[in-house]
């Protein structure tokens, strides 16, 4: 959403000779963020009868859910880089495992949910890894039914492949041998 220029909090006191001039400063200013903001948010919120509701709303459009496989992912995978203190390479990682939702779990759980995300990121096709970090949520047991899945369907994909190119190449040698033999 751009930046509109918002007005201020309106600080005056009523019995000073300009309180006047600045709520009518601050009132212009805020009715031009208003017709700024209404094309943005008031078309979700223009039928609201009260606040409550009008904020459910917006938060529901404006603040989606975390993806915790995918934030789980980023962690594990964050690698200090060269130009990076250790310092800042701590404040990194605290960064990103305040989006990774961890609650307290049992010492199984917790074995299943690191060997999840260890089975993740060891994952050598880039394919796999994308679609099993498409899940907002996943147990270990269904990363790899879907990995096995997916990796099932790579395999017959490269196999109809290459009998589509060997069946194309078939075609095109017996062509040749019809049109040798016509000549």
């Amino acid at each position: 959403m751009e930046k509109y220029l918002k007005p201020d909090r309106l600080v005056v006191d009523a019995s000073k000779s300009d309180a006047a001039h600045t709520w009518n400063h601050w009132k212009k200013s805020f009715h031009i963020f208003l017709d700024a903001v209404s094309t943005t948010i008031f078309k979700y919120i223009s039928d609201m009868d009260d606040y409550n509701t009008a904020m459910d709303i917006l938060e529901a459009v404006f603040v989606q859910p975390k993806n915790t496989i995918f934030c789980r992912n980023l962690l594990g995978t964050r690698l200090q880089q060269t130009d990076e203190s250790v310092d800042q390479y701590l404040q990194a990682l605290n960064k990103l495992a305040k989006d990774c939702e961890f609650q307290a779990v049992t010492a199984t759980q917790a074995k299943d949910n690191y060997a999840r995300d260890a089975f993740i990121n060891g994952i050598s096709s880039n394919h796999i890894r994308q679609r099993l970090l498409e899940n907002k949520k996943l147990d270990l047991s269904t990363a790899y039914d879907q990995a096995l899945t997916l990796e099932m369907a790579q395999k017959q994909l490269a196999s109809y492949s290459l009998q589509n190119s060997l069946n194309a190449s078939d075609s095109t040698v017996r062509s040749e041998v019809t049109e040798s033999d016509d000549q």
